[in-house]
């Protein structure tokens, strides 16, 4: 496995969840990582699908200006496609420069077999991110996010627990729904 991702500046701390989601993709499946930042996550995810022999297309959906702590220009995503290209996984990532809930609108009901959010972290942002992504997961798909945890992000843990009665934690602190089918 390319293992580029290593390298990339940022925080991920989910590959056991990200191993699990590309063992049981399918070449006809469609991912989206709202929140990418420089591209850990997704470069993992992408390595492992492409060292798994899929094709799976994934969206990578982030302003790429950066956030209010550290503002950015267009830097970031010349810098993400880069880390892309390096992990071998241009062929398989897309990024889409938009605004979470805007970049919900371009894909349709019941598309997309995961969409992990790791966006804005502030109540008002991850229940918008929440109700805009919810209708593109397909049945039996999954809509999950980062950063449950009550210290340090409070909002994230007040709004999944006010969307789904049901849901999972899988550790450290990554959240887990699973549509019905």
């Amino acid at each position: 496995m390319n293992d580029h991702w290593q390298k990339i500046q940022g925080w991920f701390d989910f590959q056991s969840l990200y191993d699990a989601i590309a063992k049981s993709a399918t070449n006809d499946d469609l991912l989206v990582e709202v929140g990418c930042y420089k591209g850990k996550s997704v470069c993992y995810l992408g390595a492992k699908l492409i060292e798994l022999g899929k094709t799976t297309r994934i969206f990578a959906i982030d302003t790429f200006n950066g956030t209010e702590n550290e503002p950015h220009d267009a830097g970031f995503l010349v810098e993400f496609q880069k880390n892309v290209e390096l992990s071998g996984c241009q062929d398989i990532i897309t990024p889409l420069p938009e605004r979470s809930p805007d970049a919900a609108k371009n894909f349709m009901d019941n598309e997309c077999a995961l969409i992990f959010l790791d966006a804005c972290h502030e109540y008002s942002a991850v229940k918008t991110d929440i109700a805009a992504w919810l209708p593109k997961v397909k049945p039996g798909g999954i809509l999950a996010g980062h950063d449950y945890n009550p210290g340090p992000w409070p909002g994230v843990v007040r709004a999944v627990q006010e969307s789904f009665k049901q849901f999972e934690i899988a550790r450290p602190y990554s959240w887990v729904y699973r549509k019905e089918t």
